[in-house]
């Protein structure tokens, strides 16, 4: 599904809502997916509004792996030194990528919120 919207065109009832219904919701990681289905938001968007990471345990493999990758090994070459499947590794190190996505989108729309101009990063 082709999500039309993103974070900076919710209202501030829309932010307020989906920050309320995360912080109130039983199962924290299966609220962002239905929240990203009701609000028509990316997944990145979503995590940017509410501010954090759903709680995950990330396992010893996967701390690893994201640690490679931010010190810039190639997907093969962590497969390789901790014995993960290929796709493990594409998992772990795409799930990294949207959370720093979410990031800067959290504060583009901070600014967005306080009524201040950002700097562009492009």
């Amino acid at each position: 599904m082709d999500n039309k919207r993103h974070a900076e065109d919710c209202t501030r009832q829309e932010l307020w809502e989906i920050r309320e219904s995360y912080r109130l919701a039983r199962y924290p990681a299966t609220q962002v997916l239905v929240l990203c289905d009701l609000y028509q938001l990316p997944k990145a968007d979503v995590l940017a509004i509410i501010g954090e990471r759903p709680p995950v345990t990330l396992k010893s493999k996967e701390r690893q792996a994201v640690e490679m990758y931010h010190q810039g090994a190639s997907n093969q070459e962590i497969s390789r030194q901790l014995h993960l499947a290929p796709r493990a590794v594409a998992s772990y190190i795409n799930r990294e990528k949207e959370w720093e996505r979410a990031q800067e989108i959290r504060a583009r729309l901070l600014c967005t919120e306080r009524g201040v101009v950002c700097g562009s990063t492009n």
